[in-house]
């Protein structure tokens, strides 16, 4: 990535790859925003037209690395969701690291993943050519099993969902096909394959796997079982077509990678295309049925969310308008949320609480007068407004919010559900449940040091240091566990109670 999009960065070269020891790179670039191939413009610089990443996991397999100052190696994040109307999570029994579990290689490996699902731990390593993979129990503390995975000259990651394990090959490029294995995740049995590339994305629905072919310029619908296409909707034949999926509360109380975006799980199936002659049509992704559909309502390039009731969209331009749409019946005159000033544009969207909109917002070509703000979304009108210089990402914590600041040196503003700055400095943020959220930095020695942080009261606790001998980069956290490999195996450290 060569501008301030929330874009992808383009794959590292082969050298990098040729190292005696070399971990494959994290899951997709939503594991880590930001890499040494990523040269974010001058703050001086005028803001471009930005392509938002869409959510659920992106697949340019081969783009993301370590951040160099901050570790962005929270990448496999799962927690059973809540169901629509739950009450929010309560805080975490935070402890400081505690090692409760092992998981030996049979031999030293450049390669080395890691997936973390509910109470069970996946991680893979390379060994003569194939992908030798691990499930672990935590709940046990037992193996469940051990396979391997064959027919790939490199291997890339494991992504860890409800109804599938997927593992992936690696390819240099973005534009060249790569294998896409999908195994059962209690078994670890090979069930199908598949060819995507680099830049086709994924999204994961209850059974079923929306794929968006980015070279067929075709969204499928997999049974995730079999890999059967189910359904398929075309993208119109010229410009850009940008798919997002619809949030509901139960995927909110989910853990996130580091670009905000859910680990896999039940739940609203809605998806939502959106094309370049600002078309939009809403479909139902366990049958590929058209919901509704509309025109003149959003380009690719607008913020957008799909939340609740609405599809809410803030137009990629200055002075700009909070407009819901109703998911269910696009047709409908839309709602005003709020209206910014003319100098004003929007820079990020997120879900924050029920019945709230969160955004980045600041003046046209400076970055930081960057500021976080709360929207209602039932009466509309500002909540809140604070300062939050250079971020470019949101991430929703119940009614809390972190905002990210990409950079070599990374840094995060958390505010609570009143606006107030609880958190700013060095780091990176990601949500563990709606009631809890974890700060990583790293120390000089390249040591990860972790915070907890509960939404509910404000609390933190340390929780430690992992050592920097650790492959941290392709570390997987749970809501009580993480994951984390090394050359020689994958270690598992216990770092709160339920």
């Amino acid at each position: 990535m060569t501008d301030d999009r929330y874009g992808l960065p383009p794959p590292p070269s082969p050298q990098h790859y040729a190292a005696p020891h070399q971990t494959s790179p994290p899951p997709p670039t939503l594991a880590a925003p930001t890499s040494p191939y990523w040269q974010p413009a001058p703050p001086s610089q005028p803001p471009q037209r930005r392509t938002r990443l869409p959510r659920r996991w992106l697949l340019p397999i081969a783009a993301a690395t370590a951040v160099a100052s901050v570790v962005a190696f929270v990448t496999g994040l799962m927690l059973p969701g809540g169901e629509e109307g739950t009450d929010p999570s309560g805080p975490l029994a935070f402890h400081r690291f505690a090692s409760v579990a092992r998981i030996a290689f049979d031999q030293q490996s450049r390669t080395t993943l890691t997936a973390t699902l509910g109470d069970t731990v996946y991680t893979g390593w390379e060994q003569e050519g194939d992908l030798r993979m691990v499930a672990y129990d935590l709940a046990t503390g037992e193996e469940k099993w051990r396979k391997a995975a064959t027919g790939a000259p490199r291997w890339s990651r494991l992504i860890a969902a409800p109804d599938a394990l997927l593992v992936l090959a690696y390819e240099a490029s973005s534009s060249e096909p790569r294998r896409m294995f999908a195994h059962d995740p209690e078994t670890g049995t090979l069930r199908w394959q598949i060819d995507v590339r680099g830049d086709d994305e994924l999204f994961f629905l209850e059974g079923t796997i929306g794929w968006v072919d980015s070279g067929a310029r075709v969204l499928h619908g997999l049974d995730a079982g079999t890999g059967g296409e189910q359904w398929s909707e075309s993208f119109p034949d010229d410009g850009e077509t940008r798919v997002i999926q619809a949030t509901d509360t139960a995927e909110l109380a989910r853990p996130t990678n580091l670009l905000g975006e859910p680990v896999p799980g039940p739940s609203d199936p809605r998806l939502v295309m959106v094309n370049a002659d600002r078309s939009v049509r809403v479909i139902d992704g366990s049958t590929g049925d058209t919901v509704t559909e509309g025109t003149n309502i959003a380009h690719p390039d607008d913020q957008l969310l799909a939340y609740g009731d609405h599809l809410f969209v803030a137009a990629d331009e200055v002075g700009y308008q909070l407009l819901g749409y109703q998911l269910d019946q696009l047709t409908s005159t839309p709602r005003i949320f709020y209206t910014a000033d003319t100098e004003r544009y929007a820079g990020a969207i997120a879900a924050c609480g029920t019945g709230r909109v969160c955004l980045l917002e600041a003046e046209q070509y400076d970055s930081a007068t960057t500021e976080a703000m709360a929207v209602d979304a039932t009466d509309g009108g500002v909540l809140w407004q604070s300062a939050a210089p250079e971020a470019e990402r949101l991430i929703g914590v119940g009614q809390w919010v972190a905002a990210m600041v990409d950079s070599y040196e990374p840094s995060v503003h958390v505010f609570n559900g009143g606006g107030e700055p609880v958190y700013e400095g060095p780091g990176q943020a990601t949500r563990l449940n709606d009631g809890n959220l974890i700060l990583v930095t790293t120390d000089n020695e390249g040591g990860v040091l972790a915070t907890g942080v509960s939404a509910a009261d404000g609390t933190q606790i340390d929780l430690g240091r992992l050592s920097e001998s650790l492959e941290s980069e392709q570390c997987s956290w749970g809501d009580r566990f993480v994951a984390c490999p090394d050359r020689n195996g994958t270690e598992i450290w216990s770092f709160a109670d339920a």
